[in-house]
């Protein structure tokens, strides 16, 4: 974990306290995770790059190992890389992408997911600029999330880029 992640951490808990009226999710297995882009200069686990990609720079869900999240999204079909590389939000149940969630009809390793909400993540104080990483919920559930969950997320992504920006000029 990053000094980045254990900042931040104390502040998405308490917006994260109230998960199923505040964003919909009625599964106990969730997460929330914050994938910044490499090609930004920072030091994110003291590894600083400018290489094209993202890096899981903070991960909220104790019901979901770190280890899986991590090899989702070397798997290519992660949808944070979907939503980075489009700079769209979207929600979206697993359902609607069988080819990539699913061998068959059973449930490919590793898919630790039913239903997302993606919001790409921008530099503080601009949604014109390119993205600078991406913030995704992810839920076991098969209901939706709520209808305003995106909202919520470009909220919750204004936090963490104001958070970010602080964290970088100290």
């Amino acid at each position: 974990k990053s000094g980045f992640e254990e900042g931040l951490k104390p502040i998405m808990e308490t917006l994260l306290r109230n998960m199923h009226t505040v964003v919909g999710v009625r599964s106990s297995v969730y997460t929330l995770e914050v994938y910044l882009a490499l090609k930004i200069q920072i030091d994110v686990e003291h590894v600083a790059t400018e290489e094209d990609g993202l890096k899981l720079a903070f991960f909220f869900g104790a019901s979901v190992e770190r280890e899986s999240v991590l090899s989702f999204l070397t798997s290519k079909t992660s949808p944070a890389l979907s939503a980075y590389q489009t700079n769209t939000a979207f929600t979206q149940h697993i359902s609607s992408n069988q080819h990539l969630f699913y061998d068959g009809d059973k449930l490919k390793s590793g898919v630790y997911f039913r239903t997302i909400a993606v919001a790409p993540l921008y530099p503080a104080c601009s949604s014109a600029a390119p993205p600078i990483g991406v913030l995704m919920l992810t839920s076991m559930q098969d209901q939706p999330l709520s209808p305003d969950v995106l909202d919520t997320m470009a909220f919750f992504g204004s936090i963490i880029s104001t958070f970010l920006y602080s964290y970088e000029q100290c």
